[in-house]
Formats: structure tokens, sequence, C-alpha cells
């Protein structure tokens, strides 16, 4: 038995996979496939890795629960804890690219109860600021300075929806475990990897299945050519992660994936630290992030980064989203602690010229920003000045999201269209036929915003079924998200108009 899975290791050592794509989702497939010790290639059309988010310091995962526990929700749960058991395992190497620092979506405590009803408590709880102690939750602070140079300025507790009208509420869901992302260290750690090849500035044209000759000896099974049709690689397996470019490789038309929609993203940043607005300090430590009118993080007296919509929103209000603290030393140092993030070597402001604190708020400190017997970045006025003024802040690149038509992604084998329809009536008929699929190419794609835990997950499905590995996810969740669920859907209401009016012709024939 030691021999026959010895052999098949290596069997398996010797495979190569063609990653088409350099963003989240062709990070996290080489990371998935050569940890399996597949040999693999990334093609990247672009002169930078990255994708959508090429760029961005920092980027969140970012969860959501619904009171029904729909199968969005499902997925992002299973996707939040399969990374966390990678992150402290089989790939704990990535350790450097994620830092934990939780997320809090404001919500009023009555859907929070709801919607945390389905999970575990490691996973998502209801956060109340009123019945939980100050060390053993965030706490939601109040910015001094709120509206832009020229607005006015004005104080506000928060932004969570009241629990009581006309009285501030402070409650909502929060996920212990959810981590803000640098894409350009998640790809560092990734190109270490002996077994990973990156070749960028290739435009891929089209991919072609190789059939080879009778008794020759075991040869790549597609072959991949850039648009000038020159070969750029042969692999056992093609995964298409280049968003809309994989469906046209995939040869499906809008019929088969449903309608699309790409919308732009972009985030803000302001540098206290005079540092450039896509390079992240990773220090001091990250205070919680925060939801709601789109999302903020904060190392505090250094880096502030908002989402567009957060920024906007602040643009057209005067409101700054809320910030929130962890106090005491869960998240990190405490100022007379030893540490990166104490004492001698802290960075300076370079507002201020003053040495940055590590932003908690330890025991006994006021919940406001406010210290008992301390300081807090957030009574620096010269800082609090330089955060109120849009000059401050600089835009990110724009990049664009792709999603589907049921907001949730594309994982998985491909669909063998002329196969499928071959038998489409018989598909119609029968809904528990396996639908032909194109042997050893695979599509992800259409994560929309939460790409940072789609890309974890998809990437994992994909690799463990091209290993022959168990499923990672149960068979509901991988229908969901199966690249030829339109196509069933397709068929299935083709059949029964069909059957209705008496026509004849294929189930496949309003393609």
């Amino acid at each position: 038995m030691a021999d026959a899975s010895g052999a098949r290791t290596a069997e398996i050592q010797m495979q190569h996979v063609v990653v088409i794509g350099g963003g989240l989702a062709g990070c996290a497939l080489a990371e998935a496939f050569s940890r399996r010790g597949w040999q693999v290639t990334v093609l990247e059309a672009r002169d930078r890795l990255g994708g959508a988010v090429a760029g961005l310091p920092l980027i969140a995962q970012h969860p959501a629960l619904t009171p029904d526990f729909d199968l969005r929700s499902r997925l992002l749960v299973t996707a939040l804890q399969q990374h966390a058991r990678l992150r402290a395992g089989p790939a704990a190497d990535l350790a450097p690219a994620f830092e934990v620092c939780g997320r809090l979506q404001p919500m009023d405590a009555a859907r929070a109860a709801r919607c945390v009803a389905h999970v575990a408590a490691p996973v998502a709880q209801v956060w109340r600021a009123a019945s939980l102690p100050m060390a053993a939750s965030p706490v939601m602070a109040a910015l001094h300075q709120t509206g832009p140079a020229g607005q006015g300025s004005r104080t506000v507790r928060d932004e969570l929806p009241p629990d009581v009208p006309g009285q501030p509420a402070q409650a909502g869901i929060w996920f212990p475990g959810c981590a803000a992302v640098s894409p350009a260290r998640w790809w560092q750690q990734v190109r270490q990897r002996p077994q990973v090849t990156v070749r960028l500035g290739v435009k891929v044209g089209r991919i072609r299945e190789h059939a080879p000759r009778e008794g020759a000896p075991a040869p790549f099974c597609w072959q991949v050519f850039d648009t000038a049709g020159a070969l750029l690689a042969r692999a056992d397996v093609v995964v298409l992660a280049c968003q809309l470019d994989s469906f046209a490789l995939a040869d499906m038309q809008e019929a088969d994936h449903g309608r699309l929609r790409l919308s732009a993203a972009c985030a803000w940043t302001a540098r206290a630290d005079g540092g450039s607005r896509d390079e992240d300090p990773g220090h001091p430590a990250l205070l919680p992030m925060v939801g709601g009118k789109g999302l903020v993080l904060t190392r505090p007296g250094s880096f502030w980064l908002r989402s567009d919509e957060a920024h906007r929103h602040w643009l057209d209000t005067g409101v700054l989203p809320a910030a929130v603290y962890w106090p005491g030393p869960a998240n990190a140092a405490a100022p007379d602690e030893a540490g990166p993030d104490a004492g001698e070597g802290m960075p300076t402001c370079a507002v201020t010229g003053r040495e940055m604190s590590c932003g908690t708020v330890a025991q006994g400190s006021t919940p406001w920003g406010g210290a008992a017997g301390g300081s807090s970045a957030w009574d620096d006025d010269a800082l609090q000045d330089y955060l109120s003024r849009p000059e401050s802040w600089l835009q990110g690149p724009v990049g664009e999201r792709l999603q589907l038509r049921d907001n949730l992604p594309m994982i998985g084998r491909a669909p063998d269209l002329v196969a499928i329809a071959a038998q489409a009536d018989a598909l119609a008929r029968n809904d528990r036929l396996p639908v032909p699929r194109r042997a050893g190419l695979h599509i992800l794609t259409g994560m929309a915003g939460r790409g940072a835990l789609y890309a974890a997950i998809g990437a994992e499905m994909i690799a463990a079924d091209a290993c022959g590995e168990p499923p990672v996810v149960e068979a509901t969740l991988a229908r969901a998200v199966d690249p030829a669920r339109f196509i069933k859907r397709r068929l299935q209401r083709a059949w029964s108009r069909r059957d209705s009016s008496g026509a004849s012709g294929s189930a496949f024939a309003d393609r």
C-alpha cells in the first residue's frame, strides 16, 4: 500500500497546470496546485500581477450572513473556515499576506441575532456595545472631525442603525477571524515556490484539446496559444481565471453563463507616514475592519484606506464611517510591552512629527479615542485636520469586478457544449444525468467584490478535484457554483415550454 501511495504522489508531482489570469484567483490557484506538487505556469496579459486589485495595498475578506442563511452565506462561511485552516497548517507560509484583525458588520441587534443563529460562535457572533465588556469586544469610536474642510465640523457617535428610534445603536455581527489581505505579499509568497512560473504580458488567444497518437506516451492534453497563434504552453489541466475572457476561451455564450455585470472598484488612501499609496506599511497593527457604508481599514496614525463607497459617502454627507478599537493587547502590543509595535523603532507621523502609537485602547480608557491615562491618535488635532481635507486622500487604480446573475461565483469543470447539444433532450428530461464536461478544463471567475474569500475556496475545490481528492464543499454548494448551472436551468425551461406547447426540436436549440 505504501508503494502504491508513493507512486501516485510521484505521478501527481509530474503534472502540469496552466492558469490563465494573474489576479486573486490565479494566485490562489497557483498556491493550491503547487502545494500538491504540480508544476504551475501562470499566464497574465498585463505587465503586473493582481488583476482587478493590482495596486491596492490591502483588501478585505468580506463575509456576509442573511437571516435565512442562503447559499451565498453558506459558501462565504465555508470559505472563511477553509482559509483559516489553510493558514494554520498546509499554507502557513502565506501568513505574511494575511493580517487577522476581525471585521464588524453593523446592523441592528435583532437582525444580527437571526443571522448568526446558523453558525458557530468562533465564526460570527452578535456584538452589542452595551452588554459586552470593553476587554472582550471592539469599541465603536467617533472621529472628532467628520466633515471635509469647508463643510463644517460635527461629531457623530457612530453610523450604526438604531435599535431604539432616536438613540444611537452599537450592534452588529462580529467576524473575529476575518483578515485584511495584501495582494502583493500573497503573490510574493506564492512566487517563491519553485514549482510556480509566471509569465507577464502574455495574451492567450485560444486553447485546444490535444488528442495523442495511439500508443504514444502520456502527453499533455491541452495546448495554449497566444493571439498570433504561437504555442505558449502544454498542460494536463488548464484553469480559466481571467474574468470575461474565461467564457470566450471556454466557448461559452451569454445563454450559457447568464447576464453579466461589470462594475468599477477602487479605494482611497491617506498616508500620514509619507508612504506611497500602493504600499502597505504593515505597522502598527490594523484596527478591526468596519463594514456598513463601504469599508474602512486603519493603521492608527499612519495609514487609512476606504472603499470608494465609504469615501463618496463622506464627501456627500460629511460623515466618516465609525472607527473600531480593540481594547487591550489582543490585536497589538500595548504601549508598555516589548515588541515590534511598541517602543524604540516606531514610525514617525509625517503630519505631526510624532512617534506613532500602536492604536489600542487599554482597559480603563474611554471608548471614544480619549485615554484615561494617555493620548490617542484621534485626539491629535493636526492629524484630524489632515484627514478632514479631501486632498489628503489619493484614489487608487480602478479595477473591474465581474458579477454573475445569481451573485455567486463560477467554480468547477467547464461544460462540454458540443456533447450537451447532442444529449440535450435526455439532459432536459432527467436532471440527474451528469452534464458532459471538458476533461482537464476548469473555470474560476465571477467573484464580484469577494475575491479574497472566493479565490481561496474556489482554488481549493478545483485543485482537489484535479487530484481526485474528496470534495472540499458539500454537494449543494458545489452545484450552486457549477459552471453548467445556467445551462441546466435553460434546458429544463426549454423542455417545459416544449412539453406544454407540443412543439418539437432540441431543448438546446435556443443557444
